[in-house]
């Protein structure tokens, strides 16, 4: 079954497009599991919270890749499982959010490369004033990934990587249910195309 990636930045409603793709697929007939990034967010934070100063930026990129490592290996398990996975941020949140801070994005790609790539990646885009608000009305304070500057970085790494040909993007300034139904017919024609080629290929 493929791995399905949402991307885009904070406030873009990737979490809540994810359950909901969840629940059409399952209600179709293909079981779907969802997954996230950081993967294990406990860790991630009590590793940068060691750093600062100019070497936090270089531990952030090694931090996400670290816990990459330990997702990769429960997406495996569930693709062996038969299950489409649902991934809520993967390879392109890396580049975007590491990106915003300096490195190359053709570096990065080349990082992210050495994972289990994607076979459908959709970027839920959104304008900075739109996920600043979303933000806002949530509880708690904002996260040094939740700033200003870096999502405006992290939305024109995001357009770059669409243009490239990375990312199919879907306008998440919409509605809900129209998010979730453009996103839906993406993922179930990648289905449906697997489909045929896996049943091409047993004849």
């Amino acid at each position: 079954m493929p791995l399905i990636v949402l991307e885009g930045i904070d406030g873009c409603g990737k979490t809540s497009v994810a359950l909901k793709l969840i629940e059409k697929l399952s209600s179709v007939g293909f079981p779907a599991v969802y997954t996230r990034e950081p993967f294990n967010r406990n860790l991630v934070e009590e590793l940068l919270a060691r750093f600062s100063g100019s070497i936090r930026d270089l531990a952030e990129v090694a931090t996400m890749l670290i816990d990459r490592v330990l997702h990769v290996e429960n997406v495996l398990k569930n693709l062996v499982q038969h299950y489409v996975v649902i991934c809520d941020r993967y390879h392109y949140s890396t580049i975007a959010y590491q990106g915003a801070l300096g490195y190359d994005i053709d570096l990065l790609l080349r990082l992210v490369d050495l994972f289990p790539k994607p076979d459908l990646a959709i970027y839920l885009r959104i304008d900075v004033d739109t996920a600043m608000k979303r933000i806002a009305s949530r509880e708690g304070k904002i996260s040094i990934f939740e700033e200003r500057w870096r999502l405006e970085r992290a939305i024109e790494i995001f357009d770059e990587l669409a243009n490239r040909g990375y990312l199919v993007t879907v306008d998440a300034t919409q509605p809900l249910p129209t998010v979730v139904s453009e996103c839906a017919k993406l993922v179930l024609r990648k289905l449906r195309a697997a489909m045929l080629t896996q049943h091409g290929s047993e004849r």
